[in-house]
């Protein structure tokens, strides 16, 4: 790293421990500092007297119940001076005095944030995120490998590293791991036992250890956590993950992408003008069906430093494939195409619609030949004829001839129906010759007889029913019929005029004929 970067670094670092302000806590943090070291040093206290041991045991346990700060320094000072005095450890007043005489600020910030940075670490995936009183561990996703077909973390051109922690107290430790000069973030580098970003702000006879101690401490042994529902499987000399964990960063990538408040208020403005039809040079981008999905309640910040700046949120696109992506089969192996779903799922709104209709009219002990009421019921039954002859224009883009196929169940009046552009001599024969329209729209009447009586049977159709029925569908059906016969002579016409002009350019031109 050059001198420049390392002088970037220095006031990167120093500017954000300022900015946290912490320097009336300087006394509090040498005592925090002086306790941990003294802990330690007591931790390895020993004896090898059989009358000593339990008192030594009985001093270390009430060691342990000691909370390592400023307050507590005089209790461990006294055990410490008495496990000297028994002989039980040796003499660290050399580091003591070090320690007291630490003038540095910016040393004790950063020696201080070392005693709490256990689990605190610059993260992509945030075990928090599954549940926010998850203790698993947060894991940095450093593999490289992209493939074009998935959007992971390693496809993000930028990683915007979160930062995950125990608890929220020590999000600016977190903070202060994230923090970065045109490339990683402090954290991955002192993960990576990289010591040049401390290199002109901790002292030189420090900076070994520290950078030792940094490195050990953001390389934890992977803890799980049922909440997280995370299962760590041993292998070789490492674990293997079993259960992703939300990815932070490629959830805050999309959120900064797309819902960032300041993008959405330039989204906002340009589809404003879009609603006054004026022209807006910028693309207006719309993002339908958006799920949300809180993390938590309140408080996001206690979840991790990013889930703090996107108010705990995450945003899911809608992940259904569009409509032409889907492949329209042919109803083949249906006997009936009034058993096709895409069919009753077109009709299904109308036949309701007709259904209550008519219930009401028998409730009421009222006729539907009034003629109001007549022309009500005739126009939902055209609906649902029209539903019929969409259904059959929705099949009409599959090949031609495709109620061919000998696995074809459809009785022949629905494949003349459905495949009317069908040109084999037998079925144009059926198509000429059979009253195939007549057995459709008895087919229909059926159909929508059964569709009307539903589960509970409540409505009965009766022969003025069925003659409705009939009479709308047929009349819906012929003039169909018409237009689809009309469609396929202008065809013809036109591919007659094509040849004839092919023939009289091949009479006119004989040399230049080509084939």
């Amino acid at each position: 790293m050059s001198s420049n970067n390392v002088k970037t670094w220095q006031t990167v670092i120093t500017d954000y421990i300022d900015e946290v302000n912490e320097q009336d806590k300087v006394e509090k943090m040498k005592g925090a500092i002086l306790a941990t070291k003294l802990f330690d040093h007591l931790m390895t206290a020993k004896t090898e007297d059989d009358n000593q041991s339990k008192d030594l045991h009985k001093q270390l346990n009430k060691l342990k119940k000691l909370s390592l700060n400023e307050r507590n320094l005089p209790k461990i000072k006294a055990l410490y001076q008495e496990f000297v005095k028994n002989g039980w450890i040796t003499s660290v007043d050399n580091t003591i005095n070090a320690i007291k005489k630490m003038s540095d600020y910016y040393s004790v910030w950063i020696n201080h944030a070392l005693l709490q940075i256990d689990y605190v670490t610059p993260a992509t995936h945030v075990a928090k995120l599954t549940h926010s009183s998850s203790g698993g561990s947060s894991i940095m996703d450093e593999i490289d490998d992209v493939q074009a077909g998935y959007l992971t973390t390693s496809a993000l051109p930028h990683v915007i590293y979160d930062g995950a922690y125990p608890n929220a107290s020590l999000s600016k430790i977190a903070k202060f791991l994230l923090l970065s000069v045109d490339g990683d973030p402090l954290g991955k580098l002192l993960k990576a036992g990289d010591s040049s970003p401390l290199k002109h702000i901790v002292a030189d006879d420090n900076l070994a250890d520290w950078t030792a101690t940094f490195k050990q401490k953001l390389n934890p042994h992977p803890k799980a956590d049922s909440l997280a529902k995370q299962v760590y499987f041993p292998v070789k000399d490492d674990y293997h993950l079993l259960v992703v964990l939300k990815p932070s960063s490629l959830i805050q990538a999309i959120y900064a992408t797309y819902f960032f408040k300041d993008v959405r208020k330039a989204r906002d403005k340009i589809y404003k003008q879009k609603e006054k039809e004026k022209y807006s040079p910028e693309v207006y981008q719309s993002l339908p069906n958006v799920a949300t999905l809180a993390t938590v309640m309140s408080q996001p910040q206690n979840v991790s430093v990013n889930n703090g700046s996107r108010g705990g949120n995450i945003r899911l696109f809608n992940s259904a494939p569009p409509v032409w992506q889907n492949q329209l089969k042919p109803p083949l192996h249906l006997e009936t195409m009034f058993n096709a779903r895409l069919l009753n799922r077109y009709a299904f709104d109308n036949i309701k619609q007709l259904r209550d209709l008519l219930l009401t009219f028998e409730k009421a002990e009222i006729s539907f030949k009034d003629p109001n009421r007549l022309k009500g019921v005739r126009n939902w039954v055209k609906a649902i004829a029209n539903n019929v002859i969409d259904y059959s224009q929705t099949l009409a883009i599959l090949p031609a001839g495709w109620s061919a196929n000998p696995e074809c169940q459809l009785p022949i009046e629905q494949q003349i129906f459905l495949d009317f552009d069908r040109q084999d001599a037998e079925f144009n024969n059926v198509k000429r010759q059979s009253d195939w329209q007549g057995k459709l729209v008895k087919g229909f009447v059926l159909w929508l007889n059964k569709s009307l009586t539903g589960k509970d049977n409540k409505f009965i159709s009766t022969n003025e029913h069925n003659r409705i029925w009939r009479d709308v569908f047929a009349n819906i059906l012929r003039e169909h019929i018409d237009m689809l016969k009309m469609a396929y002579d202008e065809q013809s016409v036109n591919l007659d005029s094509v040849i004839d002009s092919h023939t009289a350019d091949n009479t006119d031109n004989p040399k230049e004929t080509t084939v």
